[in-house]
């Protein structure tokens, strides 16, 4: 997975979402929404995959009620993951090395 503007659009959408349900929700009111976005805000601008990694995560720490970005983050890079290793299995397996596509099964966890 790479930072791009999609990835950083969608960290935003998933907050703004988050947002939305608490305003509505009225766990938070307005000051406190202003005060958590504020501090997301300072969250800005991700230099690196991991930093917008370990940002988001804090931030889903403090605020639980704000976890959708880091949990659809953690989500996507899981996939990203798994399409890796079923790619390989799949090459192996075009190329009729079977026993290699099962070891990486195997390793899969």
């Amino acid at each position: 997975m790479t930072l791009d503007d999609a990835l950083i659009k969608q960290v935003e959408v998933d907050y703004l979402l988050d947002l939305i349900k608490e305003l509505r929700s009225q766990r938070i009111d307005l000051p406190k929404g202003r005060e958590i976005t504020r501090e997301f805000l300072t969250l800005l601008p991700f230099t690196s995959l991991d930093d917008m990694r370990n940002k988001v995560k804090t931030f889903s720490e403090k605020y639980k009620d704000f976890s959708r970005a880091y949990i659809n983050l953690q989500a996507k890079e899981e996939q990203e993951k798994k399409t890796a290793v079923l790619d390989k299995m799949r090459e192996h397996l075009k190329n009729k090395n079977i026993d290699e596509a099962i070891n990486i099964a195997k390793t899969v966890s």
